[in-house]
């Protein structure tokens, strides 16, 4: 594969060999976290962290993303990890960081890469809260299962068994 040189101009014919899929690299406007299972170790964080966290990503190293999320956001964090490995039936999550008496608010894309878990982070522009695992994110990998059903039992075995999750 033919790398892009710095002097090349970037367009339509050549956007595909632009290494936006490796980890390490986010635009400017957001912050990225990578972290393993199932500890939540931050093994990784972008250089931008302090103007979007308030701390240097130095001090992220290591640590628990309990330093950054409270505990109920942990949880459902988890909870979605455990969801299996079709992270995008959660995403994006609504994340919010509380550090040194201030407060942010966060849209967050979860997904894996190389065995590891990548956190994207974008400031959301209005500071209300949802819920975090709303509705939506509660229904959709239920109906993926009960879509790829390959028999009418299937299906509605796992209707069953999907409902009384969700109730």
């Amino acid at each position: 594969m033919k790398k892009l040189l710095p002097t090349e101009l970037i367009d339509l014919t050549n956007c595909d060999r632009e290494p936006i899929h490796i980890p390490g690299k986010i635009q400017p406007h957001g912050v990225l976290l990578v972290f393993q299972e199932p500890s939540l170790k931050i093994l990784q964080a972008s250089k931008n962290t302090e103007p979007f966290l308030g701390v240097s990503p130095e001090k992220l190293i290591g640590k628990s993303l309990s330093v950054l999320f409270p505990r109920e956001e942990i949880e459902d964090l988890k909870n979605c990890l455990d969801g299996g490995e079709n992270l995008e039936y959660y995403n994006p999550v609504e994340l919010t960081v509380k550090l040194n008496s201030e407060t942010y608010y966060f849209y967050g894309i979860l997904h894996r890469s190389d065995g590891l878990l990548v956190l994207e982070l974008e400031p959301k522009t209005v500071k209300s809260k949802s819920d975090r695992l709303n509705f939506y994110h509660l229904v959709k990998p239920s109906l993926a299962k009960i879509i790829n059903a390959s028999t009418f039992r299937e299906a509605t075995e796992l209707v069953v068994k999907e409902i009384r999750k969700l109730t």
